[in-house]
Formats: C-alpha cells, structure tokens, sequence
C-alpha cells in the first residue's frame, strides 16, 4: 500500500507537480500508523524527494537542510550554500539524478568498474558538471580519455585544469601553478602531435582545423598565466596567426603586446585584412568589420595624424595615400597601409553592392556595416587632428564632402527605419554641429509617397531634432518650458491624428493584436519623454503644477495605450510614471502585461522589486519575485547543459562562454535583490504570527547574499542595460538632460545597503531569539559576542553607504556613457533629491536602531559577574538612546508636512513613515515586547551582590520610565498625523479624481497653456470621458487605498506602544 503511494509521489514529481507530491509526503510523515509501515530506506528516500519539491518550489532553507541530512548519511558530496538548487533539480528529470546518486552509492559500484566503463564515466562527468564540481569533472574526463582515447576528453581535462589554475592565488600557490602549467603543457603537446599541428604546415594543414584553431587559442590563454607571456604570445602568434582571424575576444588584450611589437601587429592585421577581401558571405561581414575596427582603433590610439590628402580613389589600385604624415614611427607605416586599403575597399565592396540591387536581407546589413565602418575611419581622423589642433581646427573641405556622401548613403537606406536617429547619431555626436543638421535637413527632404515612410521619417526627424539640440527645449526655464513643450505635443499630437487617418482609415475602432504596434505611437511618445525629462529636473514632484503635468502625460500614454493595446514603449512608460505616483495596482498591471521574463528579469526587475519595498508587498510581487528566482534555477541548470553539449560537439571554446555565464547568472545583484525581497516576504508573514527567530529559508537568502556581498568586487555583477529602458531620443543623448532612470533601485542601488539592510535583520531576530532563550551563562556570552560582531559589521557597513556613493553612477556598466553623464548635476534631479531626503531619513534611524541593539545586547549579555560600574554605564547610555530615540521620533513630524492646497499625496512621506514603521520601529517593539526579560535579567547582577540590588532597582525603573516618555512622544506624534490623514482618507476619492479631472480639463495651468482634451481630439474616435474617468477613479482608489495603509500603520503603532 505504501509503496503505491510512493510510486505515485514519483510520478507527481515526474510531470513537475510539485506542490501535491509536498502534500503527499507530508501526509504519509503525519500519520504514525503510516510511518511504521515505511522502511528506514524509503524515509530517507522520502526526504530526499521532500527536498526536491522545496527546491522547486523555491524554499532552499528546508532544502537545504534535507539535503544536507541525506548527504551525511548517504556519503555524498556536502552541499554548498549557493549549491542548493544544483543538485537534484538541476535536469530535466529529477528521478534521473536520484538513480545516479544511488547508483554512486551502491556499495558493488567499484573502481575498477568506474574505470573501465564509458557509459558511467559519462554519466558521472555529466553530473560532476552539472553540480560546479569541475575537480571531479577534470578527473574523469582523464578517465574517459584513457577508456575512448578521444581527443576531445584530454582537451575536457586541460580546459577544467586551467579553469581551476584560475581559481588559485599566484602569491600562496606559486609552485602548485608551475607544476600544473608543466602538466597541462604536456597535455598541449600532445594534443599539436595528434592533430599534426606545427608551425610549417600552419593551422590549414592540421588534420582537425576547428580543433587547431581552438588550442591554438586556448594557448594564448594559457600563456596570460605565465610570466614571460608576452614573448611567448608573440612566437605563438607568429607561427599560427591564422588561428587569431576574426577573433574578437582577446583583441583588447593584445594591445600591450602590439605597442613593444608593431611587426607583429602588422602581421596580424594583416592576416585579418586578408580575409576581410577575400569574404563574400554577407552574412559574416559585420563580424569582419567589428573585428576590424578594434584594428584600427587601436592604431589610431598610437599616432598623431598631421594632414590628410584632398582626394582618394574608390577603387583598390587608388592614386594617392589618405594620411600625407603620419607621426608614429617607421614600423607602423605598414598597419596604416592596410588601413588605407582598408578604407578603399570598403568603398569598392559598397560600390559592388549597389550595382547588384539586391533584396537579399543581408544586403541592407552588409551596406550598413560598410558605411559605419567608413564613419569610423573618418570619424578616428577627425578626433586626431581635433586633438592635434584644438578649437582652431576647421573640418577639411574633402573630409566634409565624404562626411555628407555617407549621410547621404545612410539616409538612402535606412532613413525610414525606427531605429535611424540612435545609430546615425552614434557615427555623428562628435562631429561638427554643420553635419549634424545637415542630416537633419536631408532626412526631412525625403520624398516618400507611402503614409507609413512618411509617418516614420516625420517621427525620425523630430528625434534628430531633439538628440542634436535643434529644439531650444532644453534651455529654457521652467516657467516657459510648459508652454513651449504645449506648442511641440501640438504639433506632434496632430501629426498622430493626421497619420492615423491616413494609415489607418479602416480600423478606427479595431485594437491592434497582441506583437503590434502602430507607426503613429512613436509621437506620443515623444512628447511624453519631453514631458517626463522636464519632469525628473523639478525640485519637487508633489507640488499641483508637476504632479498636473504628470497627469496629462499620463493621459496621453493611456489614450494611445487604448488603441495600440500592445505597445512596449508606451506601456514601459506608464510604469515608470505608475511607480513614481505610487499607483502599486497600475504598477503590477502594466508589469503583468510586459510579460517580463527570461533576462528580462535583469533589466526590468528592478522596477517592480522598488516599488514592493517601496509600498509593501501583496500578491503580485510574490509572484514575481518567485518566477524571477525561477528563471536563475532554470538558467543555471541550461548552462550546465549546454557545456556539456558543446564538449560532446568539439566546442571547448564556448565552455567559457558558458562558464561565465553560469558565474554571471549566480552573481547577479539583482538575484541577490530577489533573494532580499524573497526574505522580505517570509519576514511579513513571521510577523504576523509574532516569530521570534527567522525562518530557516530567510537564513538561507541572507546568507547567501551575504557571502556574495563580502566580497562585492568579486561576487557582483550589475546587469542593469539602461538600453531597455532609457528614451532614444531626448534623455539618452541630449547634452543638456540627465540620465534620470538610473537610480530606479532608491537607496539599493547601492549594494552595501542591502547589506546593511540584511545585516540589520540578522541582529534584530538574533536579540528576539537569545532574549527569549533559556541559556546559561557560557552559552549566552558566545551568543551576545556573535550578535556584538554583526552590530559591528553592520556600522563598519553604514559608514561605507553614503549618499555620495549612492548618487553616483560608478556600480552601473553602461553600454555608453555621454559627456552629459560625466557632468551630471545630483541637486537639479528630482529622483536624487528625494533620494537624498530618504537617505537623511533612513541614517538617522538606522543609527538609533543600531544604537538600540548594542543596548538590547548588552542586557543580553548581564550576569553575575556584572559590576556596579558596569551597570551604571549602561544605564547612562540607555539615558542616552532613550533621548536620540525621542528626537528622532520627532522628525516624523517634520517630514509630514502635507498642505492640501499644495500637494495631492505626500509620496515621500509614504514611503519614508512605511519603512519607519515596518523596518526600525522593529527595534523598538522588541524593547517594549520584551521588558519583563530584560527586567529579569538586570536582576542577575544582584544574584551574587545583594550591595547592587538598589542600583538594579533604580535601573529597572530607569527603563520603564524612559520606555513611557518614548511611548507618549510616539504616540502623540502619530496622533498628530493620524489627525490630517484621516479627513484626507474620507475624501481621498472624491478630491483627486475631480483635481485629476480639473487638471486635464481645463484651460491652462500656466499662462498660454492648451486644454488636454484639445489636444486629445487628435486622437480618432476615441472615447475620451472614458479614458479620463478610468485615469481619475484608478488614481483617487490608489490614494485613498494609501491613505488607509497610513492609517492602519499609525493604528497598529499606537497599539503597540499604548501605554498600560
């Protein structure tokens, strides 16, 4: 009967129905009469399976300890932290890993048989990879190669030998690297004798040419760990530079090597440039280029160029040279011949193309990249006799006509492409002002007949416009910069309603489906970047006036929104909006219809994880947060697989890739944010049910962020690609605006915060925990020294999280970084000056948290053994924090100054009194929850010192004296606030939806101001009472849901420290 309903668990398991496999083992453990009749096996069994299902379902904690238990009892591999979810989940099958893991533990599995059966060799080199045990994969890929004798195990075996060579500490294993260097060289040796690879035949003669081309390769890597790498790469690279043909990975790293040895240099550029002309495969042409033009910037980075010739062939046989002087030495004449080469044949495979007249959809790719890489000779050039002659340089006439001939080229093409003004702009934005309107003018002469080109290059034009500062936009001071972006959404806003006739006459009440979008949209978006780049560099974003314009972008967005249902842009663009009103449901609405998944996570993630910390969390951020640690189990395990697919295909170079992949994924900071928010979660429900020591899956989390963040710059990696979110056409690459996205993350975005924040929670539950402990003595020292090193840690930790650091941009990997950014003005940025509030806000109560620990530990740690002194001192320094505490408290006050004729919803406010509430009054409520233990415990002293009896006497009064004056200073302040609150909450609804519907409604807000439903009459036969009552009701609901969660926190605080 038993047996049944395990056979049944295993098929539950089986199809990933993990959640009812949980209930079925939990069921069979519930109940005795069942355990009794289940071997001691079959319980093991059953635990093993229990942890597959926590793993699944993403309780690592309770995982965790199963695994652990099985393993010390089946003699398996220990289990590391981050390791959890790699074991037994981390294929497709878990049955499969349960059979090899048995199988391994089977006592008639001898070594002779390991060694000599192939078949179980692979199946346990799988699963030492797939568990990140290389040590163990590097061993029995030796084994295999001495069962198959396969090139390809020998090459498995140095390529995990090297990558463990990488792991060590030169300074501490020097001798240990030079004898595995000696070991793995042998092995090289052997590998060049068997595929008959050597320097007089070259890499073309070699009996295996993918396979020489990758150890020739893997050489060079292994050469980078000696220490006379650079005249070993430079014979390396002599003898095989073939090996090197298009090879973009290490090119940067060769740079060194290029500046002691130009001929060499040559020699490789030259072997690159020779496949460059001999290619005709359209489809590897921009891999060429780009491998090119690492060549050429590194060239032009070594010479001054003095003057340059008037005209240049666009044949190959061409007349004259294109550099007249170049200053740099004899021995690089001969790389910038191949430049010049170069240069032409670029010309004349353009050329080429032309005449073909091709529709092949590599042939507007190959054209493309030949004009970029023009752009980027020329451009390389100009900066050279920029640098050489300063601001007195003028463009040479020559140069200025090539110039126009390949913006000519480049709007030919590609001119009625969305995607236009970002790349043309990339090959232009340090080029001279005249060519930049020169390509706006050339893009607005376009003649097109089609509605949707011309629809396209009017919305490119306008982008041009903007990222080459043609609007004088920018400029302007706040109180005309309303009214002259009034004036722009007119215009593009008729420009939406005349094209949206025109293109689509037939559809006027059809939405679009799902992976549409209409050409129209681009210029609602354009107006709404305007409005929110203006928006983002107001000192204040709660006053009527911004928050008025905040809500007629928002309209705009909405009503586009109604007839392109699916649009990515515009939906990114509400969110970003949602999250700043602190609309949670729109937030959670719009998130849910991005779909974010996959690496999404990394870009995107972000914005939801804020918002939940933010404004708390319900369901939706759970879910989230829950899929997102999903997507890292799911991609961790495929990187597993993939490495040993592409060792069983003779790929040993994509190991790496995979490798680092695999370390990317794991170091994530976002994962470790999710991780964080995961934790959060687990700790909201525990309080509930007033928990006093964390969840073993909270341990987990934290730990495992912790490891990372000890050692941040080895252990992070910031993914965020500001691409995905970041408007193309006036915040990105517009001089004169800011980068305003970047610190969607608040005060996390800087990762010794979070560390703070999980150090923090460590300390709090490990005072709950010990306070209501019955330990002895010895025991509770031990404790209170642990909990006195994380209070130390944690404000060795603070110290390093300023706001200097936390405004800076130097954690974030941009893809590009404009002048602009490097210039960057916090005190002018909305976001960073509420982040600096914030941050005034959370030190000073993270101090007096930290303050009040220390005090709580140190009560902690009273016994017999205690002094008069010390007592004394302790009760000064509770006077003390007692004091800090009720200044403190009133700077609730302070922050809460919500005039009603000035601002809808005090959102800084919101957020920095629901972190007050949920985080630091934590601290707080342990002290008053946990008085008569900590009453107890002043009475140890006087145990053995009836002499300090008094003095405990007066102590204990002390604390219930001072913990009154806390109470009552506390409670009168949240009273003072519950009293403005609670009218706004009773006409919340009512207030905001007729502000919001004033706001779009009327006239003007300032002077010259258009009315917003005008403006929305572009918009064909669209409802829009519609549109504003749903944008009114969703905003008043959302304030009036905010107000009430004020309320409810002002009410549960009041309760706690209501006096008795």
């Amino acid at each position: 009967m038993q047996r049944a309903k395990i056979q049944n668990i295993l098929e539950q398991i089986n199809v990933h129905d993990y959640q009812n496999a949980l209930k079925s083992i939990q069921q069979l453990f519930g109940k005795e009469k069942n355990k009794s009749k289940i071997s001691d096996d079959e319980q093991q069994w059953l635990r093993l399976l229990q942890g597959v299902c926590y793993a699944k379902l993403s309780y690592y904690g309770e995982a965790k300890q199963l695994f652990n238990e099985f393993s010390s009892k089946q003699c398996l591999l220990n289990l590391q932290e981050n390791e959890i979810q790699l074991v037994l989940e981390n294929i497709s099958q878990p049955l499969d890993m349960i059979g090899k893991v048995r199988e391994l533990c089977e006592e008639n599995m001898t070594k002779q048989k390991l060694d000599k059966d192939p078949k179980t060799l692979q199946d346990i080199f799988r699963m030492c990879i797939k568990e990140s045990n290389f040590v163990g994969a590097q061993k029995i890929a030796k084994k295999l190669f001495t069962a198959t004798k396969e090139t390809k195990y020998i090459f498995a075996d140095i390529v995990f030998q090297f990558y463990q060579l990488c792991q060590l500490d030169e300074t501490n294993d020097a001798a240990k690297i030079a004898q595995d260097m000696k070991l793995i060289n042998l092995f090289i040796n052997k590998i060049y004798s068997d595929i008959s690879l050597n320097p007089e035949g070259g890499i073309s003669k070699a009996k295996d040419l993918n396979l020489a081309k990758q150890l020739v390769r893997f050489h060079y890597r292994l050469y980078e760990k000696q220490k006379n790498y650079k005249d070993m790469l430079s014979i390396l690279l002599t003898k095989y530079p073939d090996a090197f043909t298009d090879y973009l990975e290490h090119l940067e790293k060769l740079e060194e090597l290029f500046n002691q040895d130009h001929s060499l240099y040559s020699l490789v550029l030259k072997k690159n440039f020779e496949a460059f002309i001999t290619n005709s495969d359209m489809e590897k042409f921009q891999m060429v280029y780009e491998t090119y033009d690492k060549f050429c910037s590194f060239l032009f980075k070594q010479v001054q160029i003095t003057s340059t010739i008037e005209a240049i062939d666009s044949s190959n046989q061409f007349a004259g040279k294109l550099f007249e002087e170049v200053k740099g030495g004899d021995d690089l004449k001969p790389a910038f011949e191949h430049i010049e080469r170069y240069y032409c044949s670029l010309e004349s495979h353009k050329q080429l193309l032309k005449s073909t007249q091709s529709t092949h959809h590599h042939f507007k790719n190959a054209i493309k990249c030949i004009i970029q890489a023009q752009f980027g000779v020329l451009n390389r050039i100009l900066a050279s006799n920029q640098k050489l002659n300063g601001d007195k340089y003028e463009l040479n006439p020559y140069f200025e006509t090539k110039y126009k001939e390949l913006i000519d080229d480049y709007i030919k093409y590609f001119g009625i492409i969305l995607t236009f003004p970002e790349e043309i702009f990339n090959s232009l934005k340090d080029t001279p002002k005249s060519l930049k309107s020169y390509a706006i003018s050339q893009t607005e002469a376009l003649k097109e007949t089609s509605a949707i080109n011309r629809c396209i290059v009017h919305t490119n034009v306008y982008k041009l416009k903007i990222i080459f500062q043609e609007f004088s936009l920018f400029s302007l001071p706040a109180n005309e910069y309303v009214p002259a972006l009034y004036n722009i959404w007119k215009e593009l806003l008729e420009n939406y309603s005349t094209y949206y006739k025109e293109i689509y006459p037939d559809v006027e009440n059809k939405y679009v489906e799902k992976g549409e979008r209409l050409y129209t949209d681009d210029f609602v978006i354009i107006a709404a970047d305007l409005a929110i780049d203006f928006i983002y560099r107001q000192p204040s974003i709660e006053s009527k006036e911004v928050f008025g314009l905040l809500m007629q972008t928002t309209f705009i967005l909405e009503a586009a929104l109604k007839k392109s249902g699916f649009n990515y842009d515009i939906q990114l663009r509400l969110l970003l909006i949602s999250i700043v009103l602190g609309n949670k449901d729109r937030v959670y609405d719009l998130i849910k219809a991005l779909d974010i998944k996959s690496v999404q996570y990394e870009t995107l993630g972000f914005l939801y994880l804020s918002t939940a910390l933010d404004y708390g969390f319900d369901v939706s951020a759970e879910e989230n947060t829950s899929n997102a640690l999903q997507y890292y189990i799911e991609n961790l395990r495929e990187s597993k697989e993939a490495m040993i697919a592409s060792i069983k295909s003779d790929n040993f170079e994509k190991i790496w890739e995979f490798k680092a992949y695999d370390e990317w994924i794991n170091k994530s900071y976002f994962k470790m944010m999710a991780f964080y928010a995961k934790s959060q979660i687990l700790l909201k429900e525990a309080s509930k049910k007033d928990v006093n020591t964390l969840n073993v899956n909270v341990e987990y989390f934290n730990q495992f962020c912790m490891n990372k963040l000890s050692k941040e710059s080895d252990q992070i990696v910031w993914n965020f690609d500001m691409r995905v979110i970041q408007s193309i056409c006036c915040n990105e690459y517009s001089t004169q605006s800011h980068k305003f996205y970047w610190n969607y993350l608040g005060l996390y975005n800087d990762s010794s915060f979070l560390k703070l924040n999980i150090l923090s929670t460590q300390v709090l539950y490990k005072i709950k925990e010990t306070l209501n402990s019955e330990l002895n003595e010895e025991q509770t020292a031990a404790v209170s020294n642990e909990i006195d090193e994380l209070i130390t840690n944690s404000k060795a930790t603070q110290k390093s999280c300023t706001f200097d650091k936390l405004s800076n941009l130097s954690n974030f990997k941009f893809y590009n970084k404009p002048e602009y950014l490097q210039k960057y003005h916090t005190e002018k940025d909305y976001q960073t000056t509420e982040l600096s509030q914030k941050y005034d806000f959370e030190h000073l109560f993270q101090t007096q948290s930290l303050e009040l620990a220390e005090i709580l530990n140190r009560f902690i740690s009273l016994n017999t053994k205690t002094t008069g002194d010390q007592l004394e001192s302790l009760k000064n320094k509770f006077e003390q924090i007692s004091n800090s505490i009720q200044e403190g408290v009133k700077k609730l006050h302070e922050i809460f100054q919500h005039n009603p004729e000035n601002e809808i919803f005090p959102i800084t406010f919101f957020k920095n009194f629901y972190r007050f509430s949920t985080v630091h009054l934590k601290f707080l409520e342990t002290l008053f929850k946990n008085q008569e233990q900590i009453q107890q415990r002043i009475q140890k002293p006087m145990k053995k010192n009836q002499d300090l009896k008094k003095a405990c006497q007066e102590f204990q009064k002390k604390i219930k004296s001072e913990c009154e004056k806390i109470a009552s200073i506390l409670i009168s302040g949240l009273t003072e606030i519950s009293k403005k609150v609670e009218p706004l909450l009773a006409e919340a609804k009512d207030s905001v939806s007729q502000f919001v519907r004033d706001v779009i409604n009327k006239k003007q807000i300032d002077n010259g101001n258009i009315s917003i439903f005008d403006l929305a009459s572009s918009f064909p036969a669209l409802k829009k009472e519609d549109v504003l009552l749903k944008l009114s009701d969703e905003i008043a609901l959302n304030y009036k849901f905010l107000y009430s969660v004020i309320v409810d926190l002002i009410k549960e605080s009041q309760k706690l420290f209501k006096q008795k």
